[in-house]
């Protein structure tokens, strides 16, 4: 395994990747590297599985704390915002690879594995984000995927599947009932899944628990509870911290007054989102706009 770990290293390296995360020309793959420390931060991921090759990214979601360092994967199959602290130096930087779980991908696989698994398998206890310890059979994988971004022909022509065959050996591994969860739609995962999705959608409107509920037919106490239960925070809560996630990413890309940003994202009132911000983040929006963007993933 170490071998491996250290080809996958070399292959990142030469990608020349800038600190924080890099898209590359294949839809939905980024590459993670940090050559330093970076404090406890609130982000958010969007369903992806995220590999690190080298370094250590500790994620602190509501209690629990998720360790995914050199050698795991991150299965994340909603789009949750956690806190997440990163533990890299110059001579030893944290380097990794993330692969989306965009909709259509997910689409296709669903249709290729139609025939051949069944419909409805068993539904098992599930989590937002989960890690696993990397096999030598996926890192074989994770290495070709790798050195097809080297070669633009290799990448047009089997990038795609290159990705397919990551995520395929993720359903095959202990995490693989959470992305069968998200492929087939079944059980909480379904209707939350939708709930998040019209969240996003909604996230400047005024929009309280039964709006929610009624969305995904669910009374609005069943709802609270599930959502709970899975996202390890309220829907309410889980609102604000999608509004203040949007405003830093605002922040980070104009020139707004922060005014104009808090009724962007919903907020009536700019000294509550003021006073808010700088509670989540730990510095006011006027003082983080040139750090903002850094610690941002794209959300659902």
């Amino acid at each position: 395994m170490q071998m491996a770990l250290t080809r996958m290293q070399q292959l990142i390296r030469a990608l020349s990747p800038a600190p924080g995360y890099t898209p590359t020309d294949l839809p939905g793959v980024t590459l993670l590297y940090s050559e330093h420390d970076v404090a406890r931060t609130p982000l958010m991921y969007s369903p992806s599985i995220t590999v690190i090759v080298q370094g250590t990214k500790i994620g602190h979601l509501g209690t629990h704390r998720v360790f995914y360092g050199e050698g795991h994967y991150l299965v994340q199959t909603l789009p949750v915002p956690f806190e997440c602290e990163t533990f890299a130096s110059p001579d030893a930087p944290m380097m990794g690879v993330s692969i989306a779980l965009r909709p259509e991908l997910m689409s296709d696989i669903l249709v290729r594995l139609s025939d051949i698994t069944p419909a409805h398998p068993t539904v098992r206890p599930t989590a937002p984000m989960s890690a696993v310890h990397l096999d030598n059979h996926m890192a074989d994988n994770v290495i070709r995927l790798l050195e097809c971004l080297h070669d633009p022909i290799l990448q047009a022509v089997v990038g795609q599947s290159r990705v397919i065959e990551v995520i395929l050996d993720v359903l095959r591994g202990e995490q693989g009932h959470a992305i069968q969860a998200l492929l087939h739609h079944q059980g909480p995962f379904s209707r939350l899944t939708k709930a998040l999705q019209y969240l996003h959608a909604h996230y400047e409107e005024p929009l309280n628990i039964q709006t929610l509920a009624c969305h995904v037919n669910m009374s609005a106490s069943t709802f609270h509870h599930q959502f709970k239960r899975l996202i390890c925070t309220s829907p309410l809560q889980y609102l604000k911290q999608i509004r203040l996630l949007k405003a830093r990413m605002l922040l980070s890309q104009d020139r707004l007054p922060v005014s104009h940003v808090a009724e962007a994202v919903g907020y009536k009132s700019p000294s509550q989102f003021s006073r808010e911000y700088k509670r989540y983040f730990g510095v006011p929006p006027n003082d983080d706009r040139q750090s903002a963007g850094s610690a941002v993933r794209p959300s659902l």
